[in-house]
């Protein structure tokens, strides 16, 4: 067996566990969190413009609306003012969006860089993980963003200091319990490699299971309120091929898995809420 390293998550003892063209995937024997450590001779990702306009073009360009308005309509009062942060906000869709349905809110987004700015939103452009402020807020949102962080520990704890006590913490992430991870680590056996490559691609560098999401939360001083289970819009997958008809099968075959991992509960996607102690 390898030696072990330390979990990201809970500190334990983790193995080795996948091999993949850019990284090591280890896994803990204690939450079961899964975690990437890129290969020294392949480099970082880079999240310049191209990271937006052309290796996930489909993402950016089709916002998961049906998300938008689940995770607000749990969090958000509809009468009373509040202050809202969404950090690693992207292309600020989440936030046009919240624009048009909640006039009573003020918004403010955060991230390194921004493809575009937005009338009615306080917009920072830095580095989360680096920036100071005393201001906290009443809702604290980051949505598909936990995974790309390598300190996820000093993310989590980042994001409680700008949350008031009592205030809601919502995230976002990828599962790694559900039916599409589990149906590409099967065909990585039989020498079908592409999924699994995708889904372990070394910009996610973070892979949660529901178990290891509650515990980051939980081990950093929230209290754990609900997790929703969902998938994404098929039209916003990034296929890896100029193929039309090998888009449309990997995307027939998806569709097919996000059904079934809707009623089985394994979902492609995680949010999990809570509340600051």
């Amino acid at each position: 067996m390898s030696k072990p390293i330390h979990c990201k998550v809970c500190k334990s003892d983790s193995y080795f566990r996948y091999d993949h063209p850019d990284v090591s995937i280890f896994k803990c024997t204690k939450c079961k969190h899964s975690f990437s450590i890129i290969k020294p001779e392949r480099s970082q990702e880079n999240y310049t413009s191209n990271y937006f306009k052309e290796t996930h073009k489909n993402w950016f360009e089709n916002p998961n609306y049906k998300l938008f308005r689940s995770i607000s309509i749990a969090t958000i009062s509809q009468d009373s003012s509040e202050t809202l942060l969404d950090v690693g906000c992207g292309n600020l869709d989440f936030l046009s969006f919240l624009t048009k349905k909640y006039q009573h809110l003020q918004l403010t987004g955060i991230d390194l860089s921004s493809q575009r700015k937005l009338p009615g939103v306080d917009f920072i452009q830095t580095d989360f993980l680096k920036y100071e402020s005393s201001v906290k807020f009443d809702l604290v949102y980051s949505i598909m963003t936990i995974e790309h962080i390598d300190d996820v520990t000093l993310f989590i704890r980042k994001l409680r200091s700008f949350t008031k006590n009592q205030g809601k913490l919502t995230i976002t992430t990828i599962n790694e319990d559900s039916l599409l991870y589990m149906s590409a680590k099967i065909l990585k056996t039989v020498g079908i490699k592409l999924p699994f490559n995708r889904l372990y691609d070394k910009h996610h560098i973070n892979h949660f299971s529901i178990n290891s999401l509650k515990k980051l939360v939980v081990l950093n001083g929230f209290s754990f309120i609900q997790t929703i289970k969902h998938n994404v819009p098929l039209r916003c997958l990034d296929i890896p091929t100029n193929n039309i008809i090998t888009q449309y099968l990997l995307k027939l075959a998806v569709f097919i898995i996000f059904i079934l991992g809707n009623i089985l509960g394994k979902t492609y996607c995680q949010t999990i809420i809570c509340t600051k102690n």
